[in-house]
């Protein structure tokens, strides 16, 4: 048992950015539309790709919710993904593809929300890396909009 331990200890003192079993944070970023960045971190899990997002003192308060990516094309439609007001709905998000933002190959959604209202939808693409034992990152950006159009950017870095 004690072997365990000392393993368990020298393993995960290596790991910089590991949260739990299978859950890495790092940071991100949201640009609101008028230019002004925002710092917070994403909390991932590596196995189910889906996560929470947190950016504290953006131009919309502080913003919490929650992402999931996939490898497939496919988006379960109409996800309420923060556990928030249904009155989302109103909220459009162009295509990561129209827009000029380097993504990684997984796509996902994001929803946004101040105080269990969303306020941005995002779609995002990432990748997911590994520099072996102890180092898990989620790489790449997104587009994000809110009730009047305005159009932000995410981006999530080490």
């Amino acid at each position: 048992m004690r072997w365990v331990i000392i393993f368990s200890i020298l393993f995960f003192s290596g790991c910089s950015n590991l949260v739990g079993f299978s859950q890495w944070w790092n940071r991100t970023t949201l640009i609101d539309s008028r230019g002004r960045a925002f710092d917070g971190k994403v909390v991932f899990d590596y196995v189910s790709r889906d996560g929470k997002i947190e950016i504290p003192a953006t131009s919309y308060g502080d913003i919490k919710g929650l992402f999931f990516t996939q490898k497939t094309e496919a988006m379960p439609p109409n996800i309420d993904m923060a556990g928030t007001s249904s009155d989302d709905d109103s909220i459009t998000v162009p295509a990561l593809s129209s827009q000029p933002i380097e993504a990684g190959n997984e796509a996902g959604i994001a929803h946004l929300a101040v105080d269990d209202k969303v306020v941005l939808k995002c779609n995002i693409g990432v990748d997911y890396e590994s520099s072996g034992m102890g180092d898990t990152h989620m790489i790449g950006g997104g587009v994000c909009a809110d009730r009047d159009g305005n159009l932000s950017q995410i981006y999530f870095r080490r």
